[in-house]
């Protein structure tokens, strides 16, 4: 060993214990330092599983409530569909009637305008004899355009009410 002066080692043991209580404060601080940031941290993870157990809550509900609501359409969209063909069918057969009652047509008048048969229609298209006593159409496209009406009525009505579901919504 090596010896040292008295008046040297007088002045390294207090400055030696100085710089050892330097570093145990240093060391505390730091370790201070380190449990805060550890407890920040865990903070940090609870608050985040918190918002992942949220979010997925929210997306089950959000869920439930849409196939809640796509239930609720669907037996609307049921509803309405059957209550219009009933509807669009009662109407089919009221004209179906009416048609059959139509009195005969008259007989063909060569003075009518047009004639037995209209100018350019082949055959009996265009006879008076096929229509009733007020047209100039055939019957059998009186009926078509009569049940195509009543049909299109039935597709509006049905529309409509598909509309109002969603208006509502």
């Amino acid at each position: 060993m090596i010896a040292l002066p008295l008046p040297l080692s007088s002045y390294v043991a207090p400055a030696l214990g100085a710089g050892l209580l330097a570093a145990g404060l240093c060391a505390g601080v730091q370790t201070l330092r380190m449990h805060s940031a550890h407890v920040a941290l865990a903070a940090e993870r609870a608050a985040h599983a918190s918002d992942i157990a949220l979010w997925r809550q929210a997306g089950a509900l959000a869920v439930a409530r849409a196939s809640q609501t796509k239930a609720e359409t669907e037996s609307h969209q049921i509803t309405v569909t059957a209550k219009v063909q009933d509807e669009t069918r009662s109407r089919l057969i009221a004209f179906d009637d009416a048609m059959r009652l139509r009195p005969p047509a008259a007989a063909a008048d060569p003075d009518r305008p047009g004639g037995p048969g209209l100018p350019g229609l082949s055959g009996g298209a265009g006879s008076a004899d096929d229509a009733g006593a007020d047209t100039l159409i055939p019957r059998e496209d009186a009926r078509i355009c009569g049940e195509n009406t009543i049909e299109l009525i039935g597709w509006q009505a049905w529309y409509a009410a598909q509309h109002q579901l969603g208006a509502h919504q």
